[in-house]
């Protein structure tokens, strides 16, 4: 996963390389500092000594030498103004290199993540109905937006930290290496222990990690669950167990987070007290060094000293960073988990573009099944152009799968579905939806204004076209008498519309698009008497002219219908017209008394 974050990371590498360079002349900066600063104190505390130059017999003479060089010929305090004007415009330097260096990494990191949330949404957006089936919408929300989060703020202290305090410590190791190879020999006792709680409280730190993503995903899931059946939850009086059920979730990742910060507090002041005893322990050996001269002297010791203190920062950094990467892995393994799923083919390689429908759409011995439950069953029907065809059945009888195996929801487990001799999946999708359009039961309406929910898959559509439409479809009434007239807000899924009006819109919206295919999935089911006519008037208006396949509950709506089509547990059991079904199928003939029952209830109350 780490190296997958890594290749990402490159991936940006116009901006990296920049940044890369940046950062190494941060860091040579950064070190060359240290090194001064030792000299400084050597300039203060030994000035003759200080402005001295020693023969080089290896890299440290060479390096100290230079250092000499800036103060050669000056007085102790002339001497050490330069210096203290030197490491003003070294650091001065130094933070210049760094302020690039970190708009460069910030760019890098918030353009990462903000392709990487295009691509999720891009790669669940093409994804096949079934895959939404298996999967719940307030897990993709959590994924896109926590997790993203989440794998942002592991990629910055990639850039501005794991990628730096490295460097940093490694540049420090050569320089302690140049002063003395056998001294820090006695270093790499700490690396060793400090590997040890990195990686083993990173671990750990990981695991909840993944575990407070995967219950941030259900605590989304909940709250979606809320806002979308608000209605249904106060009517069947739940909302205490619902308050009850979302505190129980929340509790648990509290709990999850808040052991997650234990294991966090506890590794930083750990390997800082690592590093210090470590410290004490070479500064112990060092001086012991000093006084018996052996290899190494007071200047070069001062100089170690400070040069090994300053890796205790960076490490200690780099302890606080792997929490963060840690959790980043974490949100990263859900997040590559989606973008690995791969996007079922629905349609042939070599799809074509089909512009017009000209003859017939045939259903040729289709089957279907949503997993293991069998739905269609050698299902085979024609339903040619200018026609009008009806589906009955009992709920769970499959009519509104066939509407959606028509528009290519799903495809079958077995047979053909073919417009004009063509199969389906020989069309390309954009050509098939082209050719099909639906009003549906469930009106699906965006928080937006009417007039562009009306145009919503028309955006080529201009206003006379809108109003056209709304006109067709009997709105254009009820949108003028709205405050706001069309530029009203319909709220989420048309909240603030009643049934009727949210049908009408969606009529509109099919009349706009001009589909030569009509799908009407029980687009009156749940309407009352005047609401039902007035949105009947309107599919009347939109059925003209076109081939239409209407899926009903109301009988009534079906009767002037070519041929009718029972179903019954997935199978067609009688094909006719309305009276000659009323005459010969008993599925129909119970369907049609249960529906004057209803219709008759329906009349007492009125």
């Amino acid at each position: 996963m780490f190296r997958r974050f890594v290749k990402t990371a490159l991936g940006y590498w116009k901006l990296s390389i920049p940044a890369l360079l940046l950062s190494f002349l941060y860091v040579s900066l950064n070190a060359a500092t240290l090194w001064i600063v030792a000299s400084l104190i050597q300039t203060v505390f030994s000035p003759e000594e200080a402005v001295a130059t020693v023969k080089v017999h290896s890299v440290n003479d060479f390096l100290k030498n230079i250092t000499r060089s800036m103060i050669a010929g000056l007085d102790p305090v002339a001497a050490l103004n330069r210096l203290a004007i030197i490491i003003l415009i070294v650091f001065a330097l130094k933070n210049i290199f760094l302020y690039l260096k970190n708009i460069l990494f910030a760019r890098i990191s918030l353009s990462i993540i903000n392709d990487m949330r295009n691509q999720l949404y891009a790669h669940i957006s093409r994804q096949t109905m079934s895959y939404f089936d298996r999967s719940t919408r307030g897990e993709f929300i959590s994924i896109i937006m926590n997790d993203v989060t989440g794998y942002r703020q592991a990629i910055m202290v990639f850039f501005g930290k794991l990628f730096i305090e490295p460097l940093n410590i490694l540049f420090i190791i050569v320089l302690l290496f140049i002063i003395s190879w056998k001294f820090t020999l006695w270093v790499f006792l700490i690396f060793p222990v400090f590997a040890l709680v990195f990686v083993k409280v990173g671990a750990s730190i990981r695991r909840k990690g993944r575990r407070s993503f995967n219950q941030i995903g259900k605590i989304t899931a909940i709250l979606h669950q809320m806002f979308g059946g608000i209605r249904l939850i106060k009517t069947f009086n739940r909302v205490e167990a619902e308050i009850e059920r979302f505190t129980k979730n929340t509790h648990r990742y509290f709990r999850l987070q808040y052991r997650q910060q234990i294991l966090q507090a506890f590794s930083s002041p750990l390997s800082e007290m690592i590093g210090v005893m470590a410290g004490v322990l070479l500064f112990a050996i060092g001086g012991r060094l000093v006084f018996s001269s052996d290899g190494i002297d007071s200047e070069d010791f001062i100089r170690y000293m400070v040069l090994l203190f300053s890796t205790f920062q960076p490490l200690k950094q780099l302890t606080d960073v792997n929490a963060i990467i840690q959790n980043g892995m974490a949100a990263a393994e859900r997040i590559y988990s989606v973008l690995d799923e791969p996007i079922q083919p629905d349609e042939d390689l070599d799809a074509i573009e089909k512009m017009e429908f000209n003859s017939e759409i045939a259903f040729r011995n289709v089957s279907f099944r949503y997993d293991t439950q069998l739905v269609l069953q050698n299902i085979s029907f024609s339903l040619e152009k200018g026609e009008t065809l009806a589906l009955v059945g009992s709920s769970g009888s499959g009519k509104s799968t066939i509407a959606d195996l028509m528009i290519r929801f799903y495809s079958p487990e077995s047979g053909i579905i073919e417009i004009d001799s063509t199969p389906l999946s020989k069309i390309r999708r954009e050509s098939l939806l082209r050719l099909v359009g639906i009003v549906s039961q469930d009106v699906i309406l965006f928080n937006d204004t009417i007039r562009a929910n009306i145009a919503y898959g028309s955006p080529e559509a201009d206003e006379s076209d809108i109003l056209k439409a709304a006109e067709i479809a009997n709105a254009t009434s009820f949108i003028e008498e709205l405050e706001e007239g069309w530029d009203t807000i319909v709220g989420d899924q048309g909240v603030k519309l009643s049934g009727g009006q949210k049908q009408r819109i969606s009529i509109a919206r099919a009349i706009l698009r001009n589909p030569p295919i009509l799908i009407l999935d029980e687009a009156t089911s749940s309407l009352d008497n005047e609401s039902e006519r007035l949105v009947q008037e309107s599919l009347e208006k939109l059925m003209l002219g076109r081939t239409t396949l209407i899926i009903a509950h109301r009988l009534s709506s079906i009767r002037a219908a070519r041929q009718i089509i029972v179903l019954d547990k997935g199978q067609i059991v009688c094909q006719g017209t309305h009276s000659q079904l009323l005459d010969e199928c008993l599925v129909y003939q119970k369907l049609y008394l249960q529906q004057m029952k209803i219709d008759t209830q329906n009349e007492a109350r009125a």
